[in-house]
Formats: structure tokens, C-alpha cells, sequence
């Protein structure tokens, strides 16, 4: 099994050669996807922090994942007293792909992103519905309307049902959905509470 290190960041300290490389590995990693133009046009958002996952036999770069103060991508109800952190760009190398990488920088990020921004709520979005399906299991709770959104024409009930055998079957990891699934980490039970109060939904 291949050794991994991971390093939390600020984001603006990032050398040009690691932006280049973090770029590389979101091309590969998804694609059909805009995320590495999406990445570059956020440079400029701050404060932001980031998370690397480092190969520790060579040294590069092959998992990625940010965190950066909302900056209207991403609809979603917002809680009062709450910073408006968004999660982004979560990305692993395909070869290192099921050794617990994800979940991992998943983990360390939320735990440094409450802490540097003084929030307990972490938003996010993907249409990826492997991604989608490492957020259920990390804890992800997803609003409804979002999930309405990618079929209008069926019950929200029915979208539910769909959306969840989606994620939940492994032989579609691959798919993309038509729009964005929004969802939310919460830090403690009361703000859990407050989410799923105002919209979202635990599956």
C-alpha cells in the first residue's frame, strides 16, 4: 500500500509548481469537469485554506481538497451566527483512489476549517456522484431542494429514492448528475439539528 502524507495549508502560499500540479491532478481525477478552471479563478477568494496529499515515496501531489468563504456558486439556505465556509475541489489521483485518502483529507480539513474560521457549519455541492457518495459516509447531510432539482417533473420523495440508490451503488460511481447536490457538515448536534430544520435532509 502506497504511504501518504498530508499537509493543511494556506491557500495563498501555494507555490506556482504545486498550483500547476494540483491543476494536473484535477484534469485527471475528473476530466469532463471545469474544476481546474474553477480552482484558478478562486485563487483570489481569502482567507482559504487547503489540504495535500503528498505520494511519501516521491514526494507529488495526489489528492486536493480547499475550503474558502462562500462566494454565491453554490445556493443553500444560510443559518445565522454561522461563517459561510464552502468546501471545494476534491480531487485524488485514480490510482490512489480507495485507500481511505478521501475520507481522510475529508476529516483533517472540516477539523481545521471549524477551528480557522470559527464556524460549525461546512457547505458544499457536487454533481460527482462518487464524491457524493464520500460525503454520505463522512457524515454529509443534503438538501432537499437540490435533490428535487435534478428531476423536477417526479415527486421530491421519488428523487429521494433515486438520488440515494444512486450514490449508494457502487457500479455508478463514476456518473455525473445534470445539476449540483448541495450538503452541509455539522460540527455539533445542536447545529445538526438546525440543519436539518431548515431544509436538509440525513440519509
Amino acid at each position: 500500500m502506497k504511504k501518504i502524507t498530508t499537509e493543511i495549508v494556506q491557500t495563498s502560499t501555494l507555490r506556482q509548481s504545486q498550483i500547476d500540479k494540483i491543476c494536473a491532478v484535477l484534469k485527471t481525477a475528473y476530466p469532463n469537469s471545469k474544476m481546474p478552471v474553477d480552482f484558478l479563478s478562486g485563487l483570489s477568494i481569502t482567507p482559504q485554506i487547503s489540504i495535500l496529499a503528498h505520494d511519501q515515496e516521491n514526494g507529488e501531489i495526489v489528492g486536493f481538497r480547499t475550503m474558502k468563504p462562500y462566494n454565491g456558486a453554490i445556493p443553500a439556505p444560510i443559518i445565522n451566527d454561522h461563517a459561510n465556509i464552502y468546501g471545494k475541489h476534491l480531487c485524488i489521483l485514480p490510482e490512489y483512489r480507495g485507500s481511505g485518502i478521501g475520507s481522510r483529507m475529508i476529516s483533517e480539513l472540516n477539523k481545521a476549517a471549524y477551528e480557522h474560521f470559527n464556524t460549525s457549519v461546512i457547505w458544499g455541492g457536487s454533481a460527482e456522484v462518487g464524491a457524493l457518495r464520500l460525503y454520505k459516509k463522512m457524515g454529509a447531510l443534503f438538501l432537499e431542494k437540490s435533490i428535487l432539482n435534478n428531476n423536477p417533473k417526479i415527486s421530491l420523495e421519488s428523487n429521494k429514492t433515486c438520488f440515494k440508490a444512486f450514490i449508494e451503488t457502487p457500479a455508478l460511481k463514476t456518473w455525473r448528475l445534470q445539476n449540483d447536490i448541495g450538503f452541509a457538515y455539522a460540527n455539533d448536534d445542536d447545529t445538526k439539528q438546525q440543519l436539518l430544520g431548515s431544509g436538509f435532509i440525513e440519509l
